[in-house]
């Protein structure tokens, strides 16, 4: 009888627990990536827009005192697509190497963008803050 309870008991809290992380897994919607977003520096803005069904950002300004200034305008973030609560399939422009990488963009938290970008074997990620 205690066994049988012990049981029930497990089998309650994995059904909590895997109905919390499926209702989690829901809630995020295509254009919640859509917004202006600064680096964690705040040198740097960009804004996330949506063009024929694919997220691009681009650089509103640039206030760092890189080697390789951006213009405003310039597209740093290209052709992303929404499947499974991220933003995939893209590339990422990083100024330092002067070249684009093939990145994932994932929500943090709602105020939270972390872009992770990938060469080879390597990944570097970075969170830039929502700021509208």
């Amino acid at each position: 009888m205690k066994r049988n309870t012990v049981l029930m008991a497990l089998l309650t809290l994995l059904l909590i627990v895997w109905g919390g992380h499926a209702i989690a897994q829901t809630t995020l919607t295509p254009d919640a990536i859509l917004g202006i977003y600064e680096n964690e520096t705040g040198e740097r803005q960009m804004e996330i827009f949506r063009q024929n069904n694919q997220y691009f950002g681009k650089l509103i300004s640039d206030k760092s005192d890189s080697e390789r200034p951006l213009k405003p305008g310039t597209i740093v973030l290209k052709a992303f697509t929404f499947a499974k609560n991220e933003w995939v399939n893209g590339t990422v422009y990083t100024p330092k190497q002067g070249r684009d990488f093939k990145a994932t963009l994932t929500m943090v938290d709602s105020q939270t963008l972390r872009i992770n970008a990938r060469y080879g074997l390597m990944s570097r990620s970075k969170d830039w803050k929502r700021v509208k």
